[in-house]
Parts: structure tokens; C-alpha cells; sequence
């Protein structure tokens, strides 16, 4: 299996002691299928966002949220839904797994 991709999550820090963790840590999927992400902040910040890094390109914003069911789209969003419902966690989908991605 090719590994090309990367997703990264960013938190806004400004507090030392915080815990952001993301779920499931490692992931394996077949081309075609769904996969969720889930990144949980225990800190209570209202910004969270999403980031994919590819192959020699820099960190790219996939979408960013505001707060609860507040969110925008970044640079690459196409393919991706993100969900907020509350403000410790942000999830992110990918529609559909491609061998590009990781």
C-alpha cells in the first residue's frame, strides 16, 4: 500500500497542560470506502482545524471551525465534510478513501 499523504490536526495553544488526541491513531482503508477522523481538545477552545500534507507540498487547510456548528472551508475541502457539534471535538470525513491519501 502507497502512504502519499498525511492528515494533520491544528489546536490554537496558549495553555501548556492540554490534551489533544486523535482517533483512531492509525487507519487502514480499502479505495472507495468512508473514513472518519476524530480529534478531541480538552481545553475548550473554540478554533480547531484540519490540515493535509502531501508529498512536497507544505501543510494544506481542508476546513476550520470557529466553534460549535460553525465551519469553513480551507484550500482543499473537496471530498471532505467536517462535523462540530460540540466544542471538544471536530471530526472529519473523507467521502471516499483514495490511494493518494493517508
Amino acid at each position: 500500500m502507497n502512504h502519499d499523504s498525511m492528515f494533520w490536526y491544528r489546536q490554537d495553544l496558549d495553555l501548556v497542560d492540554m490534551e489533544v488526541t486523535q482517533t483512531p491513531r492509525y487507519l487502514v482503508r480499502r479505495m472507495g470506502e468512508e473514513v472518519l477522523l476524530e480529534c478531541v481538545q480538552d481545553m475548550g477552545h473554540e478554533r480547531m482545524y484540519w490540515y493535509r500534507q502531501d508529498p512536497g507540498l507544505g501543510l494544506r487547510l481542508i476546513y476550520l471551525s470557529f466553534d460549535v456548528n460553525s465551519n469553513s472551508e480551507g484550500d482543499i475541502p473537496a471530498g471532505y465534510k467536517v462535523s462540530r457539534k460540540k466544542r471538544e471535538h471536530f471530526s472529519l470525513i473523507l467521502e471516499s478513501a483514495k490511494i493518494n491519501q493517508t
